[in-house]
């Protein structure tokens, strides 16, 4: 089959658009799981909090040590975590070097080498 300069030309036009029309689709699937990514990404700084304790006399106040948000107060740790509980029941409170609380460990605070063997997100 003998082609002419003029279909050679116009297969090349034809097979460039076709690869441009691909590449923009993939950049779109690319632009879609990346978005994805950070949306999950954001959700985790949001539920997971690195607590920051301040005691003043007898109330222990519980913050977000990154955000400052106020998470919760109480007079010893079992009131704290009630107030948790109703507040943030899906998130992750990690105390350093005292481990962590969360629902998946019964609302108890376990120590870091127990919590690391937390299956925190669901299959």
């Amino acid at each position: 089959m003998d082609l002419s300069i003029g279909e050679i030309v116009l297969l090349a036009v034809v097979i460039w658009i076709v690869s441009q029309v691909l590449l923009g689709v993939m950049d779109a699937f690319a632009i879609v799981k990346l978005q994805d990514r950070v949306d999950i990404l954001k959700r985790l700084r949001d539920i997971i909090h690195q607590v920051k304790i301040e005691k003043r006399g007898e109330i222990e106040y519980w913050y977000d040590e990154h955000s400052e948000q106020f998470l919760g107060q109480g007079k010893n740790l079992d009131d704290v975590v009630s107030v948790l509980k109703a507040r943030f029941p899906d998130h992750v409170f990690l105390i350093e070097d005292r481990g962590g609380i969360a629902e998946q460990t019964g609302w108890k605070l376990i120590s870091p080498e127990e919590f690391k063997k937390i299956e925190l997100i669901g299959k």
